[in-house]
């Protein structure tokens, strides 16, 4: 059997494995070179295993659940739960009575003292923006109009 190569490549083993290469290609009757093909062939056709990264009970390293790859989290959940604390800790200081400008600062800080890397006061105002925090509620004495 002749198998074309397209390139050469040499290696070194100890003498161990060489003696035992060499006579498991004395024993198949082939040569040295065709085991060793056949050996890359085989590993590199295999699929590549992926480790489970999460630990018992599904979260991922992160504490996230949903992972999506090599137990990454899922960014567009890892976001909406971001949004979502955003939101909690915001309407906390509005109920308490700071103006939307001071409980958006005291949101930032108070994520800044969890050490979340999104804490930024940009990032902040555009997810409190973005689900409609920064708009005045319509109430029924701003639509009469007094006489």
């Amino acid at each position: 059997m002749r198998v074309s190569v397209g390139k050469k490549i040499s290696l070194r083993l100890d003498y161990d494995l060489a003696e035992r290469l060499e006579d498991y290609a004395a024993r198949e009757r082939v040569p040295v070179s065709f085991v060793l093909r056949h050996l890359v062939i085989r590993f590199l056709e295999r699929p590549v295993p992926t480790p489970d990264l999460s630990p018992p009970g599904g979260a991922a390293l992160t504490g996230h659940r949903g992972c999506f790859r090599h137990g990454l989290p899922d960014p567009e959940r890892v976001q909406a739960e971001f949004t979502q604390e955003v939101c909690s800790l915001f309407d906390r200081f509005i109920a308490a009575g700071y103006d939307v400008k001071e409980a958006t600062k005291r949101t930032n800080f108070a994520l800044k003292a969890k050490k979340h890397p999104w804490a930024t006061f940009d990032v902040v105002s555009k997810a409190l923006r973005d689900t409609g925090r920064f708009r005045k509620r319509r109430t029924e004495n701003a639509r009469t109009v007094q006489r």
